[in-house]
């Protein structure tokens, strides 16, 4: 998939092009399945976590396949095996949404036994996010309320879940009430629509006036100020992504967080690795999948799911 113009999913086109062997220290994926995200429907109209470098831009950060081939120095995987791909910020030249790509070995991890691509390929980036956010920003601790944003998306879901596991009280936030009941399906211990009345008056409610010890702001657009009146004294408000300016006399910690903090770090990397893994393989965490799309040629049908109102993730699973 490339584009060469940043706009509405329509710029997406499908392009054949020449892959190559994979270069000393990658690994070349034969992709079953890719998953889609608000960052993948964000990159593509222009925005952040771009820039993007049309004309023939790359796109796609997640994708789970089969390893087709290995270059030199490439250690602890085999033809053959299950794995899943997570590329940073190289979406512009690294983009995975392809039948095949070579990435960089450090991209490839191992898909746990039992886990299927589409379930894959729906669950590494947002849980992988979710963790660094939940786990690795702030240390949970058991009974902890954490408010969840825009939690009917991939990462909203994931942050429910791993905010779940960590023993804490997650409340999640959506934009209607009709996602209410499917969100609780999925571990929110509370749902609130922002249709039915004022956001911090809710969480006050909920929590015993005291406010949440976290909140995951998983959109890190507008609305900074109002989130702050939500979090307790001496919390922290996790933001996905750059936000807007906050007051100096807000009595709590502000975290600006991307996944890149933790595919950059190895030793967070490998924790967030471990716990996802352990998870998948025990079932306490279990991605909500939205809906699949068949082919790459419905990408640009995906992209629209993507900013339509929807809970859990999009995945396009590949032909042949």
């Amino acid at each position: 998939m490339l584009f060469d113009e940043t706009g509405a999913p329509e710029v997406l086109r499908l392009a054949e092009l020449e892959v190559g062997g994979p270069g000393p220290g990658e690994v070349q994926v034969r992709a079953e399945a890719l998953g889609l995200g608000r960052a993948d429907v964000r990159f593509r109209a222009g925005r952040p976590p771009g820039p993007a470098v049309p004309p023939g831009s790359r796109i796609g950060a997640e994708a789970a396949g089969v390893v087709a081939a290995l270059g030199a120095d490439v250690t602890g995987f085999a033809v053959g095996d299950a794995v899943n791909v997570l590329v940073g910020g190289d979406f512009p030249v690294r983009g995975v949404h392809a039948e095949y790509v070579n990435v960089p070995a450090g991209a490839v991890f191992r898909r746990p036994g039992g886990v299927d691509a589409v379930t894959g390929a729906a669950a590494w980036l947002p849980y992988l996010t979710a963790y660094g956010a939940l786990g690795g920003v702030r240390q949970l601790l058991p009974g902890d309320p954490v408010l969840i944003t825009a939690a009917p998306g991939g990462t909203g879901v994931a942050a429910v879940q791993v905010a779940r596991l960590a023993g804490a009280v997650p409340i999640a936030v959506t934009p209607s009430g009709a996602q209410k009941e499917r969100l609780l399906r999925a571990g929110a211990a509370q749902a609130i629509a922002m249709d039915e009345g004022d956001l911090v008056e809710r969480v006050r409610e909920l929590t015993g006036g005291r406010g949440a010890r976290l909140v995951f702001d998983t959109e890190g657009g507008p609305g900074l100020a109002r989130l702050a009146g939500a979090v307790g004294r001496g919390g922290t408000l996790v933001v996905h992504g750059p936000s807007e300016p906050r007051s100096a006399g807000w009595p709590l910690h502000v975290e600006e967080f991307g996944p890149g903090d933790v595919v950059r770090d190895a030793v967070r990397l490998r924790r967030a690795v471990a716990f996802v893994d352990a998870g998948l393989r025990s079932g306490a965490l279990s991605p909500v999948v939205d809906r699949v799309f068949e082919g790459l040629e419905s990408m640009a049908e995906a992209h629209r799911r993507v900013e339509e109102g929807r809970v859990g993730a999009v995945v396009v699973r590949v032909e042949g």
